[in-house]
């Protein structure tokens, strides 16, 4: 890292947006490994080692000053910070990197497992197997420790194939000395994400008014079902009509409607039979039927310009 990042003095007044983060960092105590976090309400999500404090209020308060410039605003997410401009959002984090290495036990650590193993050793020669069993026997240290590097690295949180998403300490640079191309890849990624938001509400759009189209399509066969069926009811009707007239007709002279008899019985019947069907038949009966069942209607609202859509490509 640049000799003149280490010796760059702390910022009195950080930037109002990470002023709440730099106090908490500065506040914090360290765990046992070092490390000092800011999370939570407010806060930047930022987790350093106490060492790396100063450096890291630094870059919080050039980063959003340099943010500002370009009309955008960095934005405290608890667990992260992020950018938002209209619809689309970018998330991004900064960590300090780290390792694991093997756990070197001190003497304190070795001490304390000794006296532990004497005081089970004991209770197994005086046969007191409760003590026993309540005494740790294992090591009393981790198998490996979290070693803080001192290198920072800056994230965005996103899938943005081919965009440059890590910005990180190196041999020469330090993300101080890259706030700028920082804040531009920032910038590119929220025009990614909005050209991403747009393509994906295009589709949505285009699946809507497919689906809506289809529904179009069923609610139109349906409709056409019903109308053959209405069809055919009259043709069935009238063709009735026309078999009992000339059934009527082929009948001799001789056979009188008010003759007693079954067969006159039956005449009279075909005949009244006869004037039903055909009052049933007429133009303005056959209007009369199609009132209330909007089977042609003047506008007609399942109508597709486009036609009929084409059918899924699978079916499960």
């Amino acid at each position: 890292m640049p000799e003149s990042l280490l010796s760059s003095p702390p910022v009195e007044k950080p930037h109002h947006i990470v002023a709440a983060t730099a106090k908490a960092l500065r506040k914090e105590k360290s765990d046992e490994y070092g490390c000092v976090s800011a999370t939570g309400m407010g806060l930047c999500g930022v987790i350093v080692h106490k060492d790396r404090v100063e450096r890291t209020i630094i870059f919080l308060d050039a980063l959003a000053t340099a943010l500002d410039a370009d009309g955008l605003q960095l934005r405290p997410d608890e667990m992260r910070m992020k950018i938002v401009v209209g619809k689309d959002m970018v998330a991004f984090t900064l960590t300090e990197k780290t390792r694991r290495e093997k756990h070197i036990p001190t003497e304190k650590e070795q001490e304390l497992h000794k006296r532990q193993l004497a005081k089970r050793r004991r209770a197994a020669n005086y046969k007191n197997w409760d003590l026993y069993m309540s005494l740790p026997h294992w090591e009393p240290w981790p198998e490996y420790d979290t070693v803080y590097t001192g290198q920072l690295a800056f994230v965005i949180d996103c899938w943005a194939r081919g965009l440059r998403k890590t910005w990180a300490d190196g041999r020469t640079q330090s993300v101080e000395s890259m706030i700028e191309d920082i804040v531009t890849g920032l910038k590119i990624i929220l025009a990614n994400e909005k050209t991403e938001r747009e393509r994906r509400e295009e589709d949505e759009r285009q699946r809507g008014e497919l689906a809506r189209r289809r529904d179009l399509a069923k609610k139109r066969n349906e409709r056409e079902e019903r109308r053959i069926t209405h069809l055919r009811g009259l043709v069935q009707l009238q063709r009735e009509a026309t078999d009992i007239k000339n059934w009527l007709a082929s009948l001799p002279d001789t056979a009188a409607a008010d003759i007693p008899t079954d067969l006159g019985r039956m005449i009279h019947w075909a005949t009244a039979r006869l004037a039903d069907l055909e009052a049933r038949t007429t133009i303005n009966a056959a209007a009369a039927q199609l009132e209330g069942k909007a089977l042609f209607p003047e506008i007609d609202e399942l109508h597709d310009p486009l036609g009929d859509p084409p059918e899924p490509k699978y079916r499960w």
